[in-house]
Formats: C-alpha cells, sequence, structure tokens
C-alpha cells in the first residue's frame, strides 16, 4: 500500500498540492492502517495533507490527531455522535 501511494503522490501531486486519504474499509475493504498514514506524513510532509476517516471506529479517530500532528484530519460517517465528541 505504501508503495502505491507514494507513486501516486509523486506522480500526480504539485508541490503546492497536497493527498487526503480516505479511510472508509466498510466500502474499500481496504484499512489505512496507522504504519502507513504515519510512513506517507514522514515521508510526504507537505504533500500528505491528511484525511476522511469513515470508518465509524471512534477511537482509530481520536488516535489520529495524535498519529498525524499538523494534518488535516476529517471525521464523518453515518451518524453525528463523533462531530458531538470531537467539540466537547
Amino acid at each position: 500500500m505504501f508503495a502505491w501511494f507514494d507513486q501516486v503522490i509523486e506522480a500526480s501531486v504539485p508541490g503546492d498540492g497536497y493527498l487526503l486519504g480516505y479511510h472508509f474499509p466498510k466500502i474499500s475493504g481496504v484499512p489505512l492502517t496507522a504504519n502507513l498514514l504515519s510512513r506517507l506524513s514522514d515521508t510526504h510532509p507537505e504533500r500528505f495533507g491528511g484525511l476522511k476517516d469513515s470508518s465509524g471506529d471512534r477511537e482509530h479517530a481520536q488516535s489520529l490527531n495524535t498519529l498525524l500532528p499538523g494534518k488535516l484530519v476529517l471525521v464523518g460517517g453515518n451518524t453525528d455522535e463523533f462531530l458531538i465528541r470531537f467539540l466537547l
């Protein structure tokens, strides 16, 4: 997975742009693991901008701010439960 994302970023993300990942394992069948996200952030600090997490996993969503400091982290799903928890 890392090699694929690395190639996509290198080939298609301009220096002044960034890629946002989309973590939706219920649909894709492939989770974006903490290790993958951390490696992408470390390898492409300016061109990996963060991700949208639609996993529905509250613990995973909460860990993203620690895992990806300074990156955009959007949390969503089929409920507003997370929105309320992240606003408090």
